[in-house]
């Protein structure tokens, strides 16, 4: 397997390799101890996303582009590619980067929602940097059942 992000070779370990039909007939998950600190962050991002959802239900303007970019970011973050590269030994660097730093600029964008202090500059930036998904609609994350428990605590 060629890491496409840093130009090097790597192979994935023995215990990752087997044949398409061995893999057929049973699902690995990703998760391992190589990996599972992402999830405690991916976990409190997406409660974040909720909270930010509920709080702006009719955001408009920077504000609106603001909450949109941390729906990408998150998902972003959420990402089993990463999860899966940390766990299968390959760039696994890069994985720890880009799930860093997704979280970070979530982080980021949170902070700047809750304090109604959206920098044009920081949104622009990261649209630039990753604007997947350009139609997403930041108040799907309003509708999830996890909105729900997050505003009864």
């Amino acid at each position: 397997m060629t890491c496409w992000a840093s130009g090097a070779r790597s192979q994935k370990p023995a215990s990752a390799r087997q044949t398409t039909s061995a893999a057929a007939r049973r699902v690995i998950p990703f998760s391992c101890y190589a990996n599972a600190w992402t999830y405690r962050h991916a976990h409190v991002a997406a409660e974040r996303m909720v909270e930010l959802a509920r709080r702006h239900p009719d955001a408009t303007g920077l504000t609106r582009r603001a909450l949109n970019q941390a729906a990408r970011e998150l998902m972003l973050a959420q990402s089993s590619d990463w999860a899966f590269i940390m766990k299968a030994g390959t760039c696994v660097d890069y994985a720890v980067e880009r799930t860093k730093n997704h979280i970070s600029r979530f982080n980021r964008l949170y902070d700047a929602i809750r304090s109604s202090d959206v920098d044009h500059e920081l949104v622009s930036d990261l649209e630039s940097m990753d604007n997947i998904f350009p139609d997403i609609d930041y108040t799907i994350y309003s509708a999830s059942p996890m909105a729900s428990a997050i505003l009864d605590t």
